[in-house]
């Protein structure tokens, strides 16, 4: 390789001065944060708003009690209210709305559990009423189908441990255990169920299982009328089904969010609801009523705050429902008002183990 010099000359030079640069290697295209958001929502856009989008569209069609509005809000409004037990016309009651017969044959069988029992002459379960004998202290047990003792065989149920309780102690009074629980009642029920029988009971303690969990909601649009019989209230109704569809009046618009909210959202519903000042507040008035009842009729009372599974069983689930602190405000209210409460979460303490107590995945107690 050979270089012109200045005179015209060539000569052995610098080839390499004469040698094309070397070629430059491509760089990819600086990602700005407008490009990265761009390719971001993008990808959100192709791989979730599109699913979403057609799941949304043909679900209404294969899911349709979730479609239709009056359906949805129907069932969700069962659901949350836990009040949706079904009778047929043989036990419907124009005093109590509905009644279980005398005498009658209850079986279930089902996932949980599997029991029999056959109702006494007053509709409740356990033996008939029996003549007072000397010395005996006779317990009259208040509450709903976990008085009742729903999935317990009869040697089970809370009256007939009382008893047994009561007679290994060897206590100087023989203690009768009477169980007037009704499956599916609320307060509003229990407190004319008390009234219609406590002259046929004649008791000496009167005991109102509380159920918390389930008797809220539904206390709110059962009122005692004039004539002393259980009513509906359809104005209150017709409030608690407002406050349900509005609960999540935004979301509720999505087909999937209420497939969501109805399978896991209705105990957190219930709470929050639940301790609503106007709805709460109708609850506590109720235990008031028990109260006086009682103090009228020269009985002693006493509340047991029966706990949700839950509640229990405390942690992030519980925290989600927000169970606890509605359980404790019938305790403080009943502490504050100068009536007996036994408080069970003081005896079940201990997490998961006192969840074995209940049906899992049923919720009622099992012992």
């Amino acid at each position: 390789m050979t270089t012109e010099t200045a005179g015209g000359a060539i000569a052995p030079g610098h080839a390499a001065d004469l040698e094309p640069p070397p070629a430059q290697t491509d760089r990819a295209p600086r990602v700005t944060p407008s490009r990265f958001w761009a390719r971001g929502l993008f990808a959100l856009v192709k791989f979730l708003v599109v699913p979403l989008s057609i799941f949304e569209l043909v679900g209404r069609f294969v899911f349709p009690i979730y479609a239709d509005d009056q359906r949805f809000y129907l069932a969700l409004a069962n659901r949350v209210v836990m009040s949706n037990v079904e009778f047929d016309d043989t036990k419907k009651d124009p005093h109590l709305v509905f009644k279980a017969r005398p005498y009658e044959h209850i079986s279930q069988s089902n996932q949980y559990y599997r029991y029999a029992t056959t109702l006494n002459s007053l509709g409740f379960r356990g033996p008939d009423l029996s003549a007072r004998t000397a010395g005996e202290y006779r317990v009259m047990l208040i509450g709903d189908s976990a008085t009742f003792g729903m999935g317990l065989h009869d040697d089970q149920v809370i009256s007939a441990q009382l008893e047994s309780i009561a007679s290994e102690r060897q206590t100087q009074r023989t203690l009768r255990a009477w169980n007037c629980g009704h499956v599916g009642y609320n307060l509003v029920q229990e407190l004319v169920l008390l009234r219609d029988s406590f002259t046929r009971v004649d008791p000496d303690h009167v005991i109102l299982v509380l159920s918390v969990y389930t008797d809220n909601l539904s206390d709110t649009f059962y009122q005692i009328d004039a004539a002393g019989n259980v009513a509906l209230s359809r104005a209150a109704a017709t409030e608690l089904s407002r406050l349900i569809r509005q609960y999540h009046s935004v979301l509720n618009h999505s087909l999937l969010f209420r497939m969501f909210e109805y399978k896991w959202m209705t105990t957190q519903m219930y709470y929050s609801l639940s301790s609503r000042p106007e709805i709460l507040d109708k609850s506590l008035a109720m235990v008031d009523s028990f109260a006086q009842e009682c103090r009228n009729r020269g009985a002693a009372f006493t509340v047991v705050n029966v706990y949700s599974a839950d509640a229990v069983a405390g942690g992030l689930h519980e925290r989600w429902n927000g169970s606890r602190p509605v359980h404790a405000m019938f305790t403080r209210h009943c502490q504050e008002q100068g009536i007996e409460v036994v408080d069970m979460l003081q005896y079940m303490n201990h997490g998961y183990e006192d969840l074995k107590k209940y049906w899992f995945g049923e919720g009622h107690p099992n012992e």
